[in-house]
């Protein structure tokens, strides 16, 4: 079956909106997914794996991503997110 463009570009959207993804972009400077990798001691691609939604951050990594980010609400805000993702 042909996933269709309309929902690839759903996809997109959703993954640009990711509360992580949002916050590094809106950061001055710009901060990178290897920064984000170093300070919490994660790989650069568990980093890109939470941002496109294929994995989720455990709780010591959301922790920690609340105090890089200064985002109290980042957990809500992730699983509201997460919940949110475009189907077929």
């Amino acid at each position: 079956m042909a996933i269709s463009l309309r929902l690839l570009n759903e996809i997109d959207e959703w993954t640009e909106d990711n509360p992580l993804r949002r916050w590094r972009l809106a950061s001055d400077p710009i901060v990178s997914v290897r920064i984000v990798a170093i300070l919490l001691k994660v790989s650069i691609q568990s980093i890109y794996l939470w941002e496109r939604g294929e994995r989720k951050p455990d709780p010591k990594n959301i922790d920690g991503l609340k105090s890089l980010t200064g985002i109290c609400t980042l957990d809500v805000d992730w699983e509201y997110w997460s919940k949110h993702r475009p189907t077929i």
